[in-house]
């Protein structure tokens, strides 16, 4: 073993102090302050967009809740049903039954389209999935009748 050959622990304790000093200053470093400003300024848009859904699901909500009260007063199979929209986007719900029949004629496929707009589980059989439905429009005094 060479005693000369040995390593200064004092110089690398020096080097060590130094490299941790510059790391403290990164950052100052322009780039990694916008990055910041970057990640903010996209914290606020995802707050923004949050807040945006939020609302477009109370306006949905709300509309559905009046549907749902126009449609308590289906008394026929052939009675006109108000259409709800879609929960997550307020938009209307694309083929949505005009009758209580049309209801009662929807084959499995339709009828899982409308429970998913309507933020319903599409599970069961179709006679279940019907009678979701009509209990998710607010149609429930016309769950048995056929046209």
């Amino acid at each position: 073993m060479n005693v000369n050959n040995q390593p200064n622990l004092q110089l690398i304790g020096n080097a060590v102090n130094r490299i941790a000093g510059e790391l403290a200053k990164l950052p100052n470093v322009p780039a990694f302050a916008g990055g910041n400003a970057i990640l903010e300024a996209l914290n606020a848009t995802n707050q923004k967009i949050d807040n945006i859904n939020i609302e477009a699901r109370m306006k949905a909500s709300d509309a559905n809740k009046i549907a749902r009260m126009c449609n308590m007063t289906c008394h026929s199979a052939t009675s006109e049903l108000t259409p709800l929209v879609n929960v997550l986007t307020g938009n209307e719900i694309p083929n949505f039954p005009a009758t209580i029949s049309d209801v009662n004629n929807l084959n499995l496929q339709q009828a899982n389209d409308l429970l998913t707009a309507l933020g319903q589980p599409v599970e069961g059989a179709i006679e279940a999935k019907r009678r979701r439905i009509f209990t998710a429009i607010g149609a429930t005094g016309m769950i048995q009748v056929r046209a």
